[in-house]
């Protein structure tokens, strides 16, 4: 995904085989995931586990996944997803996080990306492991002018996560993330363009040149994995997140707000013989 130039994990997921990322037009606007022509509600999209939306809140939003945060990614294609419920017949995506491997000093990596558009991309994260504490920490802000009117997004993200090991006693861990993102809404333009045909001025044109998008997330876990025998093992998980998405357009009186929130606990063990109770 990196070699790609990928940003978030929309774009890193968008040449793999059989996933098709939907865009409504610009960076800033949603970017969803349909699996082998599935809709995008009936395809899960976990991070480490836990799901990122759920049947109340609707398909997930990929970009809000920054590519700084993910070590690698689990796709599940087909049939075989419906072991994960409903929401899965499609597929299932699980991002797990990326956590500090090097020991010592800390490892850092600073870098700039330009690109079209006036497009730049700011990245920093560092990450440590010391005796049984390990953290790791990640920020990135992008922003692109667009080639649309009224198509100009800023954003960026913040997050990491932090370990102790407790050896025969377990390990806690703890990830945290906001995300916030801003941008322009140019509409879509009715009727559609001819395909055949180019005219920079109709295909920059924006029919609502006043409305933005702006969405904040945040989300908050904390894990206590406890080993058992018979190598058993038990984890105690508690989560919060919320998000906000308002979508304004001054011109026509438009203030479209949503909200939502989940919080919860759970209770999961891995038993011999691939049993798993929770």
């Amino acid at each position: 995904m990196r070699q790609m130039g990928a940003r978030n994990l929309a774009e890193g997921l968008a040449n793999q085989v059989g996933m098709h990322v939907f865009r409504k037009s610009t960076y800033g606007d949603p970017m969803s995931l349909r699996v082998r022509g599935s809709t995008p509600e009936q395809t899960l999209v976990l991070m480490d586990g836990r799901p990122v939306s759920g049947v109340g809140l609707g398909a997930a939003e990929l970009s809000e996944i920054p590519i700084d945060q993910i070590d690698r990614v689990e796709i599940v294609r087909g049939g075989m997803s419906t072991l994960y419920g409903q929401n899965a017949l499609g597929g299932v995506v699980n991002v797990v996080s990326k956590r500090s491997g090097n020991y010592g000093l800390p490892l850092a990596h600073i870098g700039y990306d330009g690109r079209a558009y006036s497009a730049q991309v700011y990245h920093l994260d560092a990450g440590s492991r010391a005796g049984p504490f390990d953290y790791f920490f990640f920020g990135n802000q992008q922003h692109e002018s667009g080639f649309r009117s009224n198509a100009d997004a800023r954003a960026y993200n913040v997050g990491g996560n932090a370990g102790l090991a407790m050896g025969k006693g377990g390990k806690l861990l703890l990830d945290m993330g906001a995300h916030h993102n801003n941008a322009g809404s140019p509409g879509q333009i009715i009727p559609d363009i001819p395909t055949n045909q180019y005219n920079q001025e109709i295909d920059k044109f924006s029919p609502t040149p006043a409305a933005r998008r702006a969405v904040q997330s945040s989300y908050v876990r904390s894990s206590y994995l406890l080993p058992l025998p018979r190598k058993s093992l038990a984890a105690f998980r508690f989560f919060g997140s919320e998000r906000k998405s308002d979508l304004t357009n001054p011109g026509e009186a438009i203030d479209l707000e949503r909200f939502e929130q989940s919080k919860g606990a759970e209770i999961q063990l891995n038993l011999p013989l691939g049993w798993l109770l929770g």
